[in-house]
């Protein structure tokens, strides 16, 4: 697909290899209005927290040491990502958009930190991705799959676990936040080349 392209779904990045879904504006499945709530039933990846399947009810239950998924409030459940799921996380979106198809494919995946952070362009701000490609990014911040390190919180090792990476596009910026919370999701598939040591 040319550059010059009125729209696309996904993006394929030739420097890493990885390609990319798109955002789009309205109600459908890929909407950027949709948020989600981070969700890896993996312990040997979650940090020895799943995370939740939609957001709390109890905000303080959230903070409590979790083996298996948290329920969401069924009050509000799939609110979220404007009922396009019952429960609106990370795990289900990207389950749904395989189920699909996207682009032709079905091994959708949310992305690593260091795989988000070669979308981001330094260079820039408010955007601080390419605009050509990725045109609704502003003021948006995605979840990763990279749950927070242990290493980081040596202090407090209740708290280990509870946060993930995200990733701010309109300043490029790197941080944690809680699994409970609300994010964008930028899905991605394959893999990018092993540096050589």
């Amino acid at each position: 697909m040319p550059a010059t392209a009125a729209a696309w779904q996904c993006v394929r990045d030739r420097s890493t290899g990885l390609v990319w879904e798109t955002k789009t504006v309205g109600d459908g499945l890929h909407s950027l209005d949709h948020t989600f709530v981070w969700l890896d039933p993996d312990m040997a990846r979650n940090g020895g927290r799943p995370g939740f399947l939609d957001i709390p009810k109890d905000f303080e239950q959230a903070e409590k040491l979790h083996r298996s998924p948290v329920q969401g409030d069924p009050e509000t459940q799939g609110e979220l990502c404007g009922q396009v799921l019952e429960n609106c996380n990370t795990r289900d979106f990207a389950e749904a958009v395989n189920r699909k198809g996207l682009c032709g494919f079905h091994d959708w995946r949310l992305p690593e930190l260091p795989e988000l952070a070669t979308l981001t362009d330094y260079r820039r701000s408010r955007p601080a991705t390419d605009p050509r490609f990725f045109p609704l990014d502003e003021g948006f911040r995605f979840w990763t799959a990279t749950s927070q390190a242990a290493r980081l919180m040596p202090d407090d090792a209740s708290k280990l676990g509870l946060k993930a990476w995200v990733l701010d596009f309109t300043t490029g910026t790197e941080e944690t936040e809680e699994k409970y919370s609300s994010m964008s999701v930028r899905l991605v598939r394959g893999q990018m080349p092993e540096t050589p040591q």
